[in-house]
């Protein structure tokens, strides 16, 4: 029997145990660990929480793929644009072009035509592009 056993079995002395103190504190420190534990258990076991935060995850992704590849079709766009600029600044210094323009200032149904026709291939193009990138 150890002096420990001892004090247990006799309660009725005057002195306390000595490790009274240190026992209530590793108690304690039991009950805290125990307590995080069963927490930690009940969260892996609640399988719907587990799949929320799965799915806001992956709502946050998206969302995020999705504002990333807007800047990138911005970007394309006006770096398209600014060609397009660039194309007509080139055009109208040229000068056939000025003989051209002259031509239709003159006669405004051809060119009107021509940008009719141009303007519907362009359209059946893009058409055809969204087609089957989806």
């Amino acid at each position: 029997m150890s002096p420990e056993d001892s004090n247990l079995e006799h309660p009725a002395t005057d002195e306390p145990p000595s490790d009274t103190e240190q026992l209530r504190e590793e108690i304690a420190e039991t009950r805290e660990e125990l307590g995080e534990t069963v927490e930690a258990l009940a969260q892996k076991a609640d399988v719907k929480a587990q799949v929320s935060e799965k799915k806001e995850e992956v709502k946050a992704q998206a969302a995020e793929k999705v504002t990333e590849k807007k800047e990138e079709a911005k970007a394309k766009v006006e770096g398209l644009a600014a060609k397009v600029g660039e194309a007509q600044a080139k055009l109208t210094q040229a000068p056939q072009v000025q003989q051209g323009l002259q031509q239709a200032k003159e006669r405004p149904v051809v060119p009107i035509a021509a940008a009719a026709v141009i303007g519907l291939l362009v359209i059946g193009l893009v058409r055809r592009r969204r087609r089957s990138s989806w």
